[in-house]
Protein backbone atom coordinates (compact mmCIF):
# COMPACT_ATOMS: atom_id res chain seq x y z
CA UNK A 1 0.00 0.00 0.00
CA UNK A 2 2.99 2.22 1.03
CA UNK A 3 4.71 1.54 -2.42
CA UNK A 4 1.25 2.03 -4.65
CA UNK A 5 0.86 5.72 -2.60
CA UNK A 6 4.08 7.04 -3.57
CA UNK A 7 3.52 5.33 -7.23
CA UNK A 8 0.41 7.78 -7.48
CA UNK A 9 2.44 10.61 -5.39
CA UNK A 10 5.11 10.62 -8.24
CA UNK A 11 2.30 10.02 -10.94
CA UNK A 12 0.52 13.50 -9.76
CA UNK A 13 4.07 15.17 -9.33
CA UNK A 14 5.15 14.50 -13.02
CA UNK A 15 1.61 15.71 -14.25
CA UNK A 16 1.68 19.20 -12.26
CA UNK A 17 5.00 19.44 -13.30
CA UNK A 18 3.96 18.98 -16.70
CA UNK A 19 1.39 21.01 -16.74
CA UNK A 20 3.65 23.89 -15.19
CA UNK A 21 6.25 23.50 -18.15
CA UNK A 22 3.18 23.57 -20.23
CA UNK A 23 1.94 26.85 -19.30
CA UNK A 24 5.26 28.12 -19.18
CA UNK A 25 5.69 27.70 -22.52
CA UNK A 26 2.55 29.34 -23.62
CA UNK A 27 3.47 32.22 -21.68
CA UNK A 28 6.46 32.13 -23.21
CA UNK A 29 5.02 32.15 -26.35
CA UNK A 30 2.30 34.98 -25.57
CA UNK A 31 5.02 37.15 -24.68
CA UNK A 32 6.91 36.74 -27.46
CA UNK A 33 3.90 37.10 -29.75
CA UNK A 34 3.02 40.34 -28.01
CA UNK A 35 6.24 41.99 -27.43
CA UNK A 36 5.96 44.34 -30.01
CA UNK A 37 2.48 45.37 -28.75
CA UNK A 38 3.77 45.54 -25.12
CA UNK A 39 6.69 47.92 -26.02
CA UNK A 40 4.78 49.95 -28.38
CA UNK A 41 2.00 50.38 -24.83
CA UNK A 42 5.19 51.04 -23.02
CA UNK A 43 6.74 53.50 -25.16
CA UNK A 44 3.03 55.70 -25.62
CA UNK A 45 2.45 55.10 -21.81
CA UNK A 46 6.46 56.95 -21.41
CA UNK A 47 5.27 59.90 -24.01
CA UNK A 48 1.93 60.60 -22.01
CA UNK A 49 3.71 60.85 -19.23
CA UNK A 50 6.31 63.30 -20.84
CA UNK A 51 3.31 65.34 -22.60
CA UNK A 52 1.29 65.25 -19.20
CA UNK A 53 4.55 66.61 -17.54
CA UNK A 54 5.27 69.51 -20.06
CA UNK A 55 1.58 70.75 -20.47
CA UNK A 56 1.66 70.60 -16.58
CA UNK A 57 4.85 72.76 -16.35
CA UNK A 58 3.18 75.26 -19.52
CA UNK A 59 0.24 75.48 -16.90
CA UNK A 60 2.15 76.47 -14.21
CA UNK A 61 4.16 79.49 -16.07
CA UNK A 62 1.08 80.52 -17.92
CA UNK A 63 -0.30 80.62 -14.36
CA UNK A 64 2.33 82.65 -13.28
CA UNK A 65 2.23 85.11 -16.37
CA UNK A 66 -1.24 85.78 -15.79
CA UNK A 67 -0.87 86.71 -12.28
CA UNK A 68 1.90 89.23 -13.12
CA UNK A 69 0.16 90.41 -15.86
CA UNK A 70 -3.42 91.04 -13.76
CA UNK A 71 -1.06 92.86 -10.95
CA UNK A 72 0.54 95.06 -13.31
CA UNK A 73 -2.78 95.85 -14.77
CA UNK A 74 -4.44 96.33 -11.54
CA UNK A 75 -1.10 98.47 -10.46
CA UNK A 76 -1.36 100.95 -13.73
CA UNK A 77 -5.58 101.29 -13.78
CA UNK A 78 -4.87 102.24 -9.94
CA UNK A 79 -2.47 105.08 -10.82
CA UNK A 80 -4.85 106.24 -13.62
CA UNK A 81 -7.34 106.42 -10.82
CA UNK A 82 -4.99 108.48 -8.60
CA UNK A 83 -4.15 110.48 -11.74
CA UNK A 84 -8.05 111.21 -12.39
CA UNK A 85 -8.49 112.03 -8.66
CA UNK A 86 -5.77 114.51 -8.56
CA UNK A 87 -7.21 116.16 -11.41
CA UNK A 88 -10.28 116.08 -9.87
CA UNK A 89 -9.23 117.84 -6.67
CA UNK A 90 -7.18 120.34 -8.73
CA UNK A 91 -10.37 121.37 -10.79
CA UNK A 92 -12.15 121.23 -7.36
CA UNK A 93 -10.36 123.45 -5.81
CA UNK A 94 -9.75 125.86 -8.99
CA UNK A 95 -13.84 125.99 -9.57
CA UNK A 96 -13.75 126.98 -5.66
CA UNK A 97 -11.06 129.83 -6.04
CA UNK A 98 -13.59 130.88 -9.22
CA UNK A 99 -16.68 131.02 -7.18
CA UNK A 100 -14.98 132.70 -4.42
CA UNK A 101 -13.79 135.23 -6.53
CA UNK A 102 -17.16 135.66 -8.15
CA UNK A 103 -18.48 136.18 -4.82
CA UNK A 104 -16.08 138.68 -4.00
CA UNK A 105 -16.12 140.80 -6.88
CA UNK A 106 -19.99 140.25 -8.08
CA UNK A 107 -21.27 142.64 -5.73
CA UNK A 108 -18.66 145.22 -7.02
CA UNK A 109 -19.01 144.51 -11.01
CA UNK A 110 -23.07 144.36 -10.22
CA UNK A 111 -22.52 148.25 -8.90
CA UNK A 112 -20.02 149.08 -11.17
CA UNK A 113 -22.92 148.28 -14.21
CA UNK A 114 -25.44 150.28 -12.15
CA UNK A 115 -22.98 153.12 -11.88
CA UNK A 116 -22.44 152.80 -15.70
CA UNK A 117 -25.96 152.92 -16.37
CA UNK A 118 -26.48 155.77 -14.61
CA UNK A 119 -23.39 157.89 -16.04
CA UNK A 120 -24.80 157.11 -19.69
CA UNK A 121 -28.27 157.89 -18.23
CA UNK A 122 -27.15 161.05 -17.19
CA UNK A 123 -24.74 161.73 -19.80
CA UNK A 124 -28.58 160.90 -22.19
CA UNK A 125 -29.92 163.25 -20.59
CA UNK A 126 -27.22 166.19 -20.66
CA UNK A 127 -26.95 165.99 -24.34
CA UNK A 128 -30.28 166.24 -24.58
CA UNK A 129 -29.89 169.41 -22.34
CA UNK A 130 -27.46 170.82 -24.60
CA UNK A 131 -29.61 170.33 -28.17
CA UNK A 132 -32.40 171.67 -26.08
CA UNK A 133 -29.92 175.03 -25.80
CA UNK A 134 -28.21 174.43 -29.44
CA UNK A 135 -32.47 174.81 -30.45
CA UNK A 136 -32.87 177.54 -28.05
CA UNK A 137 -29.69 179.71 -29.11
CA UNK A 138 -31.24 180.66 -32.81
CA UNK A 139 -32.03 184.53 -32.26
CA UNK A 140 -31.05 184.16 -28.64
CA UNK A 141 -27.82 186.60 -27.05
CA UNK A 142 -24.18 185.40 -26.36
CA UNK A 143 -25.49 184.90 -23.03
CA UNK A 144 -27.54 181.82 -23.69
CA UNK A 145 -24.72 181.09 -26.23
CA UNK A 146 -21.77 181.40 -23.43
CA UNK A 147 -24.26 178.73 -21.45
CA UNK A 148 -24.60 176.35 -24.17
CA UNK A 149 -20.79 175.98 -24.59
CA UNK A 150 -20.68 175.50 -20.59
CA UNK A 151 -23.34 172.41 -20.66
CA UNK A 152 -21.06 171.30 -23.64
CA UNK A 153 -18.21 171.51 -21.10
CA UNK A 154 -20.27 169.62 -18.18
CA UNK A 155 -20.95 166.54 -20.87
CA UNK A 156 -16.96 166.40 -21.63
CA UNK A 157 -16.53 165.93 -18.58
CA UNK A 158 -19.03 163.16 -17.57
CA UNK A 159 -17.57 161.26 -20.59
CA UNK A 160 -14.17 161.63 -19.27
CA UNK A 161 -15.55 160.10 -15.95
CA UNK A 162 -17.01 157.48 -17.57
CA UNK A 163 -13.79 156.54 -19.86
CA UNK A 164 -11.64 156.81 -16.57
CA UNK A 165 -14.65 154.17 -14.76
CA UNK A 166 -14.31 152.08 -18.02
CA UNK A 167 -10.34 151.99 -17.88
CA UNK A 168 -10.44 151.28 -13.95
CA UNK A 169 -12.98 148.26 -13.94
CA UNK A 170 -11.81 146.68 -17.71
CA UNK A 171 -8.92 144.13 -15.90
CA UNK A 172 -11.29 142.84 -13.32
CA UNK A 173 -13.68 141.66 -16.24
CA UNK A 174 -11.06 140.55 -18.09
CA UNK A 175 -9.25 138.26 -14.88
CA UNK A 176 -13.47 137.09 -14.61
CA UNK A 177 -13.23 135.71 -18.36
CA UNK A 178 -9.39 134.06 -17.79
CA UNK A 179 -10.79 132.53 -14.59
CA UNK A 180 -13.90 130.91 -16.43
CA UNK A 181 -11.31 129.74 -19.53
CA UNK A 182 -9.16 127.86 -16.77
CA UNK A 183 -11.94 126.50 -15.40
CA UNK A 184 -13.47 125.08 -18.99
CA UNK A 185 -10.11 123.78 -19.57
CA UNK A 186 -9.61 121.79 -16.19
CA UNK A 187 -13.25 120.26 -17.11
CA UNK A 188 -12.06 118.91 -19.99
CA UNK A 189 -8.88 117.52 -18.93
CA UNK A 190 -10.60 115.92 -16.28
CA UNK A 191 -13.37 114.42 -18.85
CA UNK A 192 -10.24 113.15 -20.79
CA UNK A 193 -8.60 111.30 -18.11
CA UNK A 194 -11.90 109.48 -17.17
CA UNK A 195 -12.29 108.69 -20.83
CA UNK A 196 -8.70 106.95 -20.38
CA UNK A 197 -9.77 105.64 -17.33
CA UNK A 198 -13.07 104.04 -18.88
CA UNK A 199 -10.47 102.89 -22.12
CA UNK A 200 -7.49 101.43 -19.87
CA UNK A 201 -10.02 99.30 -17.44
CA UNK A 202 -11.51 98.08 -20.60
CA UNK A 203 -8.11 96.92 -22.05
CA UNK A 204 -7.38 95.55 -18.96
CA UNK A 205 -10.40 93.12 -18.52
CA UNK A 206 -10.07 91.99 -22.12
CA UNK A 207 -6.06 90.99 -21.46
CA UNK A 208 -7.10 89.34 -17.98
CA UNK A 209 -10.28 87.25 -19.88
CA UNK A 210 -7.88 86.42 -22.59
CA UNK A 211 -4.90 84.91 -20.10
CA UNK A 212 -7.66 82.95 -18.28
CA UNK A 213 -9.07 81.22 -21.21
CA UNK A 214 -5.85 80.13 -22.58
CA UNK A 215 -4.81 78.81 -18.74
CA UNK A 216 -8.34 77.04 -18.87
CA UNK A 217 -7.77 75.51 -22.18
CA UNK A 218 -3.84 74.36 -21.52
CA UNK A 219 -5.27 73.00 -17.95
CA UNK A 220 -7.47 70.82 -19.67
CA UNK A 221 -5.28 69.39 -22.44
CA UNK A 222 -3.30 68.77 -19.41
CA UNK A 223 -6.35 66.54 -17.66
CA UNK A 224 -6.76 64.85 -21.36
CA UNK A 225 -10.12 67.19 -21.56
CA UNK A 226 -11.16 68.77 -24.93
CA UNK A 227 -10.78 72.37 -24.60
CA UNK A 228 -14.29 74.01 -25.61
Amino acid sequence: AHASEEEHHEQVTAKAEAQARSLSEAVERWRLEHSEELQRSSDAATRAAAEAEHLESKALTLAVEVHDSRAALEKEAANSEDIAQQTNCKVESLQAEVNSWREEHGCALKQGEAELAEEYARVSRLEAQLLAARDALSGEEEGALAAAEGAEERVAELEAQVERWRQSHTEEVKNSGEAWRHAAQASARVEQLRQEMLELNAKTDEEVARRESLLSSTSQEARGETPL
